[in-house]
C-alpha cells in the first residue's frame, strides 16, 4: 500500500468519523430525562459481546490445538517421521500464536504510590470513588506521560489508576479533581471497553497487530515475499479490529460524554472546560511535534503547532 492510498484511506476514514462524532454529539445534547442513566443494551453491544466471545474461543481452541500438536508429533516421530515433523510444525505456529496473542496480566512499571507517600491524594481518589459509587483504585500509579487513566492489571486483575505527573502540576486543584473524577467515572459509566472480556479479546488482536504487521514493501526478493505473507496473516486481524470500532465506537463515545458529564457534576463546568482545554492542547502539542519530526512541512514546531 503506498502512501497515496494510506492517505486517502487516512481521509475517508477521518470523513466517516467526523460524521458520526457529529451524530453522537447532537443525540447525546438533545434535551432529555435521565442523561446520566446507562444506555439499554443495543444490538452493536450485544454483537461485541459475541465477537469477543468467539475471539477468545478462536485463541483457546488454537492453543489445545498445538498441545494436541504436541502429543501427536511425540507419537508420530516413533512410527512416520514426515508426520511427525509436520505436527512439529503446527505445534510451533500455534505455540507461537498463542504466546503473541497471549492475555496480558502483568503488572505496570510506572511507579505505585502508597498512602504513606501521598496521604491527601489516597483521601481524594477515594472520596471522588464514593461520590460516583465506583470501586476505589487498589494502585495507585504515576508517570511521565501527559495522560492519566484506570485499567486493570495482575492476576488476580487489580483497579489500578494511573496519573501523569506533568497533569499533576499543569491542573490546577478543581481541574485534577474533575481528572480524577472522569477517570473514575468510567468504572460505572457503561463503557464496554472497559469490561473485562472485551478488553480480553481486543488485547489478543493488539498483540497479533503488532506482531504481524508488515513494514516497508520496497525490499525485493524474499523480503518483498515475507511483506505480502504478513499482510495476509494480518488483514484478518485488521478487518475484525475495524468491525469492533464500528460495533464500539458510538458507545464509547457516548461513555467519555456520560463520564464529563459525571465529572462535572462534582468539579463544575468551568473547571470540567479549562481541564479539557489543557488536555486538547497538549494533544495538539504532540502531534505538531511528531508531524515536525517525521513529516515537516513548516520551519519548526511551533509554526507546525499553531498551524494545527
Amino acid at each position: 500500500m503506498n502512501q497515496a492510498s494510506r492517505t486517502r484511506r487516512a481521509l475517508s476514514l477521518q470523513r466517516w468519523a467526523d460524521r458520526e462524532a457529529a451524530r453522537i454529539k447532537g443525540s447525546f445534547l438533545d434535551p432529555k430525562p435521565g442523561l446520566f442513566a446507562l444506555p439499554a443494551a443495543s444490538w452493536r453491544s450485544v454483537s461485541a459481546l459475541i465477537l469477543a466471545s468467539l475471539v477468545l474461543l478462536g485463541y483457546l481452541l488454537i492453543f489445545l490445538l498445538s498441545l494436541w500438536s504436541l502429543r501427536a508429533t511425540v507419537k508420530a516421530f516413533g512410527v512416520n517421521p514426515i508426520q511427525g515433523a509436520i505436527y512439529a510444525f503446527l505445534a510451533l505456529m500455534c505455540l507461537i500464536f498463542s504466546w503473541l496473542a497471549r492475555p496480558n496480566f502483568g503488572s505496570r512499571d510506572d511507579q505505585a504510590l502508597t498512602p504513606q507517600q501521598a496521604p491527601e491524594l489516597f483521601a481524594l481518589i477515594t472520596e471522588v470513588a464514593k461520590l460516583l459509587q465506583a470501586p476505589v483504585p487498589q494502585i495507585p500509579r504515576i508517570n511521565g506521560q501527559v495522560n492519566a487513566f484506570v485499567t486493570r492489571e495482575g492476576f488476580p486483575p487489580r483497579f489500578s489508576l494511573t496519573l501523569g505527573f506533568p497533569l499533576m502540576f499543569a491542573f490546577h486543584p478543581q481541574e485534577l479533581l474533575d481528572l480524577l473524577a472522569h477517570e473514575l467515572a468510567h468504572e460505572v459509566n457503561g463503557d464496554l471497553l472497559r469490561g473485562q472480556w472485551i478488553a480480553a479479546a481486543m488485547n489478543v488482536l493488539y498483540a497479533l497487530r503488532l506482531a504481524l504487521y508488515p513494514g516497508s514493501g520496497d525490499v525485493g526478493g524474499v523480503g518483498t515475499l515475507t511483506y505480502w505473507i504478513r499482510w495476509l496473516l494480518v488483514s484478518p486481524v485488521l478487518g475484525l479490529l475495524w468491525v469492533f470500532d464500528v460495533l464500539l465506537g458510538e458507545a464509547s463515545q457516548r461513555a467519555e460524554y456520560r463520564a464529563d458529564l459525571m465529572a462535572a457534576s462534582i468539579s463544575g463546568s468551568e473547571a470540567a472546560v479549562s481541564g479539557l482545554d489543557k488536555l486538547h492542547f497538549a494533544d495538539l502539542l504532540e502531534i505538531a511535534l511528531q508531524k515536525h519530526w517525521s513529516n515537516a512541512e513548516r520551519p519548526h514546531a511551533f509554526l507546525e503547532l499553531r498551524h494545527a
